[in-house]
C-alpha cells in the first residue's frame, strides 16, 4: 500500500512533485534542446559571477556597508539562483532527482547515464574551484584575515554540485 504523497528524503522530493513535473504541459518553451542549452549556459555564467564576488575588494566592501541596498542585491541574487535551479529542474521534468520507482526503464537509464557524466565533470570542477581558492591572493580558505572571505566561491560550488545532474541532463537530452 503506497502513500498518496510519499516523501523521498534522499532525493529531496515527493511523489506528487515528480508526477506533476513528469505530466506538466507548462514550460514547454523551456524543454527544447536549444532553449535548455541556452539556459544551462546562463545558469553557469550566474554561478561563475557569484563565485567571482569573493575576489573583488570593492564588492566585499560594498556588502559590508550599513545600507539596505546590498541586502536587497544579495536577496535578488539568491532568488535568481533558486529560480534558475527550479527552472532547470522543471526543464528536465525532475528526472535527475526522481527516485527509481517513479521512473520507467528508459528514464532511469537516461538519468543514470547523466549522473555518470555529472560525476566525471565534478572532479575537474572541484579542481578549478580549489585552484581558484589557492591562487587568489585574498580568498584563501585557511587564512583568518578580514579580506579572506571566500563565501561566494563556496556557495557557488555547492549550487554547482547540486544542479550539475540537471545541467548535464538539460545539455545532453533531446527534447524532453
Amino acid at each position: 500500500m503506497s502513500k498518496k504523497n510519499k516523501i523521498y528524503w534522499m532525493e529531496g522530493t515527493t511523489k506528487k512533485d515528480i508526477e506533476d513535473l513528469l505530466n506538466n504541459k507548462g514550460f514547454n518553451w523551456l524543454r527544447t534542446q536549444k532553449n535548455r542549452r541556452i539556459f544551462v549556459v546562463l545558469y553557469a555564467i550566474l554561478l561563475a559571477l557569484l563565485a567571482s564576488g569573493s575576489y573583488y575588494k570593492q564588492f566585499k566592501a560594498w556588502f559590508s556597508q550599513d545600507s539596505l541596498i546590498p541586502l536587497f542585491v544579495l536577496i535578488a541574487v539568491a532568488l535568481l539562483l533558486i529560480a534558475g535551479f527550479s527552472l532547470l529542474r522543471v526543464s528536465v521534468r525532475g528526472i535527475a532527482e526522481a527516485p527509481d520507482e517513479l521512473l520507467d526503464e528508459r528514464q532511469r537509464a537516461v538519468r543514470n547515464s547523466n549522473y555518470r557524466y555529472s560525476y566525471l565533470l565534478l572532479g575537474p570542477i572541484f579542481f578549478v574551484f580549489i585552484l581558484l581558492l589557492a591562487i587568489a591572493p585574498e580568498s584563501s580558505p585557511f587564512s583568518s584575515g578580514e579580506q579572506s572571505d571566500a563565501g561566494f566561491v563556496y556557495i557557488s560550488l555547492l549550487m554547482t554540485a547540486a544542479s550539475l545532474p540537471s545541467m548535464v541532463m538539460a545539455w545532453r537530452g533531446r527534447d524532453i
